[in-house]
């Protein structure tokens, strides 16, 4: 019999300099079910030293610790622990911090003031290789920006792609068809980009591709 992959406890790592964030960050996910906090460090260093032998899952972290930002952790990961995702929490809408951090490749960003809820489902999310980028960071950040600047600009080439023939209405079969990749390259290229534009639903891609690009 195999298991159910919805039933695997996922295994997380919390860092952030404050002890009472900290504290309560670990308290949400270690009692939650399904999740487990195998790890709870204040420093990248801490981090670095630790994360090793604990091997989490998922790492969520503040975006500013004491001695960096999280986002530096990035690399490290893809080279130490390749499984493993990066959720950070963001206290503040830095449009070149934010594109930074996806640009990085990071999993997931959501505001230090997200819901319990919103922290648990990216979580799980991530967990899960998908990608998750809160969508007031989004907006927040682009606002600050250029005037003309697109939200789209944080996608790469075969995402943007992606997202022009799903705008045009084309299933992910007939993306694929189109594009001479797999059903299911075409499905995880689609969840990374609605994960970075902060939507859900196709039409909801479809509708901001129209948006950023009826005057070009």
């Amino acid at each position: 019999m195999t298991s159910n992959p919805e039933r695997r406890i996922v295994r997380i790592t919390v860092i952030d300099g404050h002890e009472i964030v900290r504290h309560g960050l670990e308290h949400l996910l270690g009692t939650t079910e399904g999740l487990s906090v195998v790890g709870s460090v204040s420093t990248l260093k801490e981090a670095y030293a630790s994360l090793p032998s604990q091997r989490p899952d998922v790492v969520v972290a503040d975006m500013f610790l004491p001695d960096g930002q999280a986002i530096e952790l990035l690399s490290w990961l893809k080279n130490n622990l390749p499984g493993c995702a990066l959720v950070c929490l963001n206290p503040q809408p830095d449009s070149q911090l934010v594109h930074e951090a996806i640009s990085s490749g990071i999993h997931g960003l959501i505001p230090k003031t997200a819901s319990t809820e919103t922290i648990i489902d990216t979580v799980r999310r991530t967990s899960r290789g998908e990608c998750y980028v809160d969508s007031d960071i989004l907006l927040s950040a682009f606002n600050h920006t250029q005037p003309g600047s697109s939200p789209l600009n944080v996608l790469s080439q075969q995402e943007s792609r992606v997202l022009t023939f799903m705008a045009d209405g084309m299933t992910n079969r007939e993306i694929a068809s189109r594009m001479s990749l797999s059903e299911k390259t075409v499905k995880n290229y689609s969840s990374h980009m609605m994960g970075k534009l902060g939507v859900t639903r196709r039409t909801e891609a479809a509708a901001l591709f129209w948006k950023h690009n009826k005057t070009q």
